[in-house]
């Protein structure tokens, strides 16, 4: 079970958020995902993430609906809520992870 904390640091008159646990990652892997991220797009973040034993589902859609400058990424946790993230570094510093080499 992954843990992933909702808050970097508590801010003056802020409670801190409590921390989430991922159950899904979808991957987009429409044609502008696939092709963005200076070469690092969302398949090469798909089999990244396969690759690791994460204890949580990473499967690809053909479609987020979510086209921007970089690949899109859902994240799914276990209270139902959800992230849409942008980009391979950011998906991977959400997850808590290190970029592979």
């Amino acid at each position: 079970m992954l843990i992933v904390p909702t808050a970097r640091a508590p801010r003056v008159g802020r409670p801190m958020m409590a921390a989430k646990t991922v159950s899904e990652v979808i991957v987009c892997t429409g044609s502008l995902c696939t092709e963005q991220d200076s070469g690092s797009g969302a398949l090469d973040l798909l089999a990244d993430l396969r690759s690791r034993e994460l204890p949580f589902a990473v499967v690809e859609s053909p479609c987020l609906n979510a086209c921007g400058r970089c690949a899109m990424v859902a994240i799914d946790y276990d209270d139902g809520s959800s992230s849409l993230v942008g980009g391979v570094d950011r998906c991977l510093l959400k997850l808590g992870l290190d970029k592979l080499d």
